[in-house]
């Protein structure tokens, strides 16, 4: 089971307000990408279209790529309202329809912890083929709690090593896949890591047990 409308929709209920914000790392991968006088984006899983459309308001120009037809309405009228300029195109992530080198900035936020081992490495090497070289991009996603010697009950039932289908959530029945650093490290070994980030988004358990790692890299 791949993402699809049917999950775009439970992941809009659920996300609701913050939907529509734009994120850290969108605003991490503006300032690096106007340091380097980088203006070409490309913005993976775009969703509503909100980190498109505001990147797009900063004076980058934005292509959102998002496989949910029903997403790509919503960020349409978002960027109409927003009288921003963004091409939006309707497509798989490990599967572009994109030329090669076509990229300066790529962000791709959330995204690929949803799918399984052979389809991740497949994302990664379309990110690396339509970036063009000294491109940088932005991503982020979950690693293991076992990395940091917590054991956390799994997600759902195994179906591969750290993938497992959702038992609960909008995500439930879909592919979840939690990374480990030295996987994190083979998976990008085609790119330069500018910054690499580990944090997490529990804020009540002591310690935390959903831990994420945020990176930066560069397309050698």
């Amino acid at each position: 089971m791949t993402w699809n409308d049917k999950y775009f929709e439970k992941w809009k209920q659920a996300r609701k307000h913050r939907a529509y914000n734009e994120y850290l790392w969108t605003i991490q991968l503006a300032e690096e990408a106007n340091s380097r006088g980088l203006k070409k984006a490309l913005d993976i899983g775009c969703a509503v279209g909100y980190q498109s459309v505001w990147l797009a308001k900063q004076g980058f120009n934005v292509t959102g790529l998002d496989i949910s037809e029903k997403a790509l309405n919503e960020a349409k009228e978002l960027a109409e309202k927003e009288n921003a300029t963004v091409t939006f195109v309707n497509g798989d992530a490990a599967q572009m329809p994109v030329p090669n080198n076509e990229f300066e900035m790529v962000l791709c936020s959330g995204v690929i912890q949803y799918n399984t081992t052979n389809r991740i490495k497949q994302i990664i090497s379309e990110i690396h083929r339509v970036m063009k070289p000294k491109g940088i991009m932005i991503m982020h996603f979950p690693i293991h709690s076992k990395e940091f010697n917590i054991d956390f009950p799994n997600p759902g039932k195994e179906v591969e090593p750290r993938t497992y289908l959702k038992n609960d959530g909008y995500a439930k029945g879909l592919h979840y896949h939690l990374f480990t650093k030295d996987e994190v490290d083979n998976l990008l070994s085609d790119f330069n890591i500018i910054q690499k980030i580990t944090f997490t988004t529990d804020k009540k358990r002591k310690p935390p047990v959903h831990y994420w790692v945020r990176i930066i890299a560069e397309k050698g």
